[in-house]
């Protein structure tokens, strides 16, 4: 492991659509590569009340190794989220997933800017799904709206990266996670971006830290730049 890298987009458990991985095999794939690794739930299949089942296990997870750092996952469109936000922070875990098209809400909901409006109080930062389906648009509202929050757009658009560059030029809250992008996007997103504005991710079970990595290598950065990219803006996001 010659460069310390931070994954900012794993996900462990078992997905209502099959995929399964746990953290052990996570910590096997990624040993020799990834320095420390962001987990959260999928789409869980047991998920329990507001993913509390889910978040617990995250939680139990982290505690036994030190190599994950732990999100939990809310769904705002159930009754009760704002007690899971609460209960999962006082228990130790270091922020926020939300995924609009799996938990089926739309960004510009009042519960979206309802748990913003905690994560900001708790001063954790927030990563939300933003895939093909999902409103750049209504991100860049809530940047705007919470621009004393860390946002984190995964997935950096997937492929919208002329969206989602002109959105983290206006707003030095929002961090591009580049998992799943294609070598272009990448190349046009590290070639626009703040260099202090993008976080390396992988997106595993679905994604390989590896690919990201060659997307990466692929590009001519200086050696601060990819310390940047690899470690350096996701620690200083995981200590505010």
């Amino acid at each position: 492991m010659n460069e310390k890298i931070i994954d900012f987009h794993n996900h462990l458990g078992e997905d209502k659509d099959g995929k399964k991985q746990m953290p052990e095999e996570l910590i096997e794939r990624t040993k020799d590569l990834i320095h420390r690794s962001v987990v959260f739930p999928f789409d869980e299949k047991n998920p329990g009340k507001n993913f509390s089942e889910a978040n617990d296990r995250i939680l139990e997870w982290t505690k036994k190794y030190k190599k994950l750092i732990g999100f939990f996952r809310i769904n705002p469109n159930e009754k009760g989220f704002e007690d899971e936000i609460k209960r999962s922070v006082e228990n130790g875990l270091k922020g926020m997933k939300l995924h609009p098209r799996s938990q089926n809400f739309s960004l510009k909901s009042k519960n979206v800017k309802k748990c913003l409006r905690l994560a900001k109080i708790y001063e954790i930062p927030v990563i939300i799904h933003c895939g093909r389906t999902v409103d750049l648009g209504a991100f860049e509202k809530l940047a705007e709206e919470f621009s004393d929050l860390d946002l984190i757009m995964g997935h950096a658009g997937m492929n919208r990266s002329s969206e989602a560059i002109k959105i983290a030029e206006k707003y030095k809250n929002v961090f591009l996670e580049i998992s799943i992008n294609t070598q272009d996007s990448v190349r046009f997103i590290l070639k626009h971006t703040d260099i202090n504005q993008i976080l390396f991710g992988s997106d595993t079970p679905y994604g390989d830290p590896e690919v990201t990595l060659k997307r990466i290598d692929n590009i001519n950065l200086k050696k601060s730049e990819r310390k940047y990219i690899l470690y350096e803006n996701a620690r200083k996001l995981l200590k505010r």
